[in-house]
């Protein structure tokens, strides 16, 4: 799937659970990642913040290697950190998986 299309799912399904979705925009010769691991951000009313990353089913354990390697590097506790951080793996005809980065594991 292409990116373009895997956002507008991961936007339409974070918006009709009442949350606000943002990402940045494209940039030439740069890259648009928050943090350099992060594709989008999310807010709720209840005050959930949430740091995604989507992708493919088979590079969910890629991205949540990438975004431990982030915190490793920069000697950061990710269970210390105040928000919610999945990665969400997405294919054509099935159900979003999402991955906890915290737990490591699934949610379903």
């Amino acid at each position: 799937m292409k990116e373009s299309t895997i956002r507008k799912k991961a936007r339409k399904i974070i918006e009709d659970n009442n949350g606000v979705f943002w990402f940045p925009c494209a940039t030439r010769y740069h890259s648009n990642d928050i943090f350099g691991i992060f594709d989008f951000v999310s807010f709720y009313w209840n005050g959930k913040i949430l740091l995604g990353q989507y992708t493919s089913y088979s590079n969910i354990r890629a991205r949540e290697k990438k975004i431990n390697k982030f915190f490793k590097d920069n000697d950061l506790n990710k269970n210390d950190f105040p928000v919610d951080m999945e990665v969400w793996g997405f294919k054509a005809y099935k159900p979003v998986k999402i991955l906890d980065v915290k737990t490591g594991e699934y949610k379903k």
